[in-house]
């Protein structure tokens, strides 16, 4: 693996060569995934990069120095800023460095897979003063002393163990590392290893450094439990120098970086791609199936036409009327609000056609919008799965990459609400209170209305489709009436449900006010999808 014991003893040893007696100028983040440490020793300057990618530790050789950037960093260990180097050493058979410094201060460069930090130690304590990476909590509470035990020292060439006695270096050059297995598989020098994008990070990057730096290795790779890790057999005597096993060992991290950020771009690129293409794909739906209900039903309009030429016959206060459809030539019943004469009756349901009119406009619109967005990802989406480069992928991104309904016209801005899909259902939220009253005449009495209790909100309805509203699908709704409200932080929301039948608009109300007949109530978390 990358993050190998031996990688860090060869570091150590590099390091103590490399600055001990060093002054520590000052230490410096520019960022969450690394530091610089700045040595100097009279004209001699030294900058080692400590690199997180996806946690794990990388150790870099710098060309930067403190007076050169120009952009602003954050200090970091302030504790150790002008102190002298004093020892470099690791731990054996463990992925641990320390440097120590005349003040007796320590700064640990801990290793560990994904959970590598940096952590600095006042000599006169058992846990870390100062750690880089906050969110690994259990480094806090990390006795460090333990560390000591098994420490090599490069400044006595001596390894400490726990009673005390020394074991001469000459131990550690000569040591092979034997290991057993459970299943072998033999891969020799195929170098085509580090092409496979199903093995961690760690076992490409010290595959290519053991075929290329250590000859008459034998290699394997080794299956445990569904894991797959890298063993090795070695001689360290193999390794030309110090210097020309750094340089790479560093080589080959260079070329393991610029691999993971390459295949980290790409999946996230094609996972994020697929998703938005599944969205679309559901909302696609829901729109075609919105315009099919539409087209379908009998129009406003013609209903409007029939109450007109049917209104010398139709008596005020009447709910409904059997009329004559010149159509279809047959006996057709329509519903009448019996407040409205019939001439008033008619100007109602135009309105309504006029809305349908516009929804049908808007939802064809939106329903081209929809397919040349899926279209367009679609195809980024296979270009990219057949990219081998970066820059290729880059070039896609730079055209538009992933295009979502965020980053193009908006799509759902053509409707007068959002629309959502669950489970087959279809939930309308409302935009604001104009919209809200728009969703309550759209909306046909047998859906289900949502709105949260006591705050200004969306209102929300669920668009019935069986006798039915499963409990789950309410719930849902629920969740997107809490989060579209001004109660959207709050743990538990309390959200109102009825069918929409007992929900009116009051005469002269304000936009998106309205009265409710009847009301159940849910206990929700404020969510969006």
């Amino acid at each position: 693996m990358y993050s190998s014991f031996w990688i860090y003893q060869q570091w150590a040893s590099f390091l103590f060569n490399r600055i001990h007696k060093f002054k520590l100028i000052q230490s410096l983040s520019y960022d969450k995934d690394s530091i610089f440490l700045y040595f100097n020793s009279g004209s001699d300057n030294f900058t080692l990069e400590l690199k997180f990618i996806g946690g794990e530790l990388f150790l870099v050789q710098s060309d930067k120095i403190a007076s050169d950037s120009k952009t602003k960093g954050q200090f970091q260990f302030k504790h150790i800023d002008g102190a002298t180097v004093t020892d470099v050493g690791t731990r054996i058979f463990d992925r641990l460095i320390y440097i120590e410094f005349n003040n007796g201060w320590k700064l640990w460069l801990k290793g560990f897979g994904r959970f590598g930090n940096v952590l600095l130690q006042n000599p006169n304590s058992e846990t870390a003063e100062s750690i880089f990476r906050l969110n690994i909590k259990a480094d806090w509470e990390q006795n460090i002393n333990d560390w000591d035990n098994y420490k090599l020292s490069f400044l006595n060439n001596r390894i400490i163990v726990p009673d005390q006695n020394i074991i001469d270096l000459t131990f550690w050059n000569t040591m092979v590392k034997s290991v057993s297995f459970e299943q072998l598989i033999e891969y020799g020098f195929n170098s085509n290893f580090f092409e496979l994008a199903d093995y961690k990070m760690q076992c490409r990057a010290i595959y290519m450094f053991l075929t290329q730096e250590i000859k008459n290795i034998h290699f394997v790779v080794v299956e445990k439990s569904k894991k797959l890790s890298v063993e090795y057999v070695f001689d360290s005597n193999m390794v030309r120098s110090l210097d020309d096993c750094i340089v790479n060992i560093e080589n080959i991290t260079s070329e393991f970086i610029r691999w993971y950020f390459f295949h980290t771009f790409k999946e996230n690129f094609i996972d994020s791609t697929t998703k938005k293409i599944k969205q679309d794909k559901s909302l696609l739906n829901g729109y075609i199936k919105r315009s099919s209900e539409i087209k379908e039903r009998r129009s406003y309009r013609e209903i409007g036409d029939l109450i007109l030429a049917h209104a010398h016959s139709i008596g005020t206060g009447v709910s409904n009327a059997l009329v004559m459809d010149y159509y279809t030539n047959q006996r057709i019943r329509v519903k009448l609000d019996p407040q409205l004469s019939a001439p008033e009756n008619a100007q109602k349901y135009y309105r309504k056609a006029k809305n349908e009119y516009i929804e049908l406009q808007k939802l064809d619109e939106s329903i081209q919008m929809v397919e040349s967005r899926i279209l367009l990802n679609s195809q980024n989406l296979e270009k990219v799965k057949l990219a081998s480069q970066f820059k290729d992928i880059k070039e896609i991104s730079k055209k538009g990459g992933a295009i979502s309904a965020s980053n193009t016209k908006n799509t759902q801005s053509a409707l007068p609400y959002k629309l959502y899909d669950f489970e087959g259902y279809e939930i309308w939220v409302g935009k604001n209170a104009r919209s809200n009253d728009e969703l309550i005449r759209l909306s046909s009495k047998n859906d289900l209305w949502l709105h949260v209790r006591d705050y200004s909100g969306s209102h929300v309805i669920i668009k019935q489709k069986g006798r039915d509203f499963p409990l789950a699908i309410i719930e849902k709704a629920a969740n997107l009436a809490a989060f579209h409200s001004k109660a959207k932080h709050q743990t538990l929301v309390q959200v109102i449900y009825t069918p929409r039948k007992y929900v009116s608009k009051p005469k002269k109300a304000l936009p998106g006010e309205v009265n409710v007949l009847q009301e159940s109530f849910i206990d929700v978390e404020p969510k969006d999808f």
